[in-house]
């Protein structure tokens, strides 16, 4: 490696750094004031720049720190995710993916807003992210699977697509009613979660279109 390769690799890796300083003080920004609620002269500040046009060397704007964000995070969901063993029930997977999301939003509690970011309660110009893409295809094969063992009245893709989403929204609903209690109610709460996805869950094995 030539001694140009070497100096470019160490700027590339500071680089990296410091994008990274930044977006966890952008974190700490959406924590306290949401997605929208921040500016670039105040992440500059928090950053530890001397002024917000210092930010523009590593992003192109706001749009690209919270897309950025949204990422890390949705990443690391996904490693919470990854941990439910692929060799369950369908049935029981579903449930055990809902519970590591609450997991998840337990130990990191500031970060609920970004995972929020494909939703439309994010203004449209701050849905940015996904979920690992492997993870959307996970969850699908186990809505197909669920549908071609017939345990689960799945009739086609549209079915499939409506259940896992409004799993996701009650196990997010679950986790923003979670940080408003304290125990003893919040123990309640907890120690029925489990029992509560699998009754979803039960809910889909007949017909249920009304």
């Amino acid at each position: 490696m030539s001694a140009g390769e070497a100096g470019g690799g160490r700027l590339a890796a500071r680089h990296a750094r410091t994008r990274d300083e930044i977006l966890d003080a952008a974190t700490e920004l959406v924590t306290d004031r949401g997605v929208e609620g921040f500016s670039l002269h105040e992440l500059a500040a928090r950053a530890g720049f001397g002024n917000a046009a210092s930010l523009y060397r590593y992003f192109a704007g706001k749009r690209e720190i919270v897309s950025a964000l949204a990422a890390r995070y949705l990443e690391r969901l996904g490693d919470y995710l990854r941990r439910v063993p692929e060799d369950l029930p369908v049935e029981e997977q579903i449930v055990e993916i809902c519970m590591a999301y609450l997991d998840y939003a337990r130990e990191h509690p500031g970060t609920r807003a970004l995972l929020l970011t494909t939703a439309s309660s994010i203004a449209p110009d701050f849905r940015a992210a996904a979920l690992p893409s492997e993870l959307v295809v996970r969850m699908f094969r186990l809505g197909e699977a669920a549908r071609a063992s017939g345990a689960l009245d799945l009739r086609d893709e549209d079915d499939i697509f409506a259940v896992l989403h409004a799993g996701w929204a009650l196990a997010h609903g679950m986790a923003e009613y979670d940080k408003m209690y304290e125990d003893p109610e919040r123990s309640v709460l907890r120690s029925r979660h489990r029992a509560i996805f699998r009754a979803y869950v039960a809910g889909f094995r007949s017909d249920w279109r009304g």
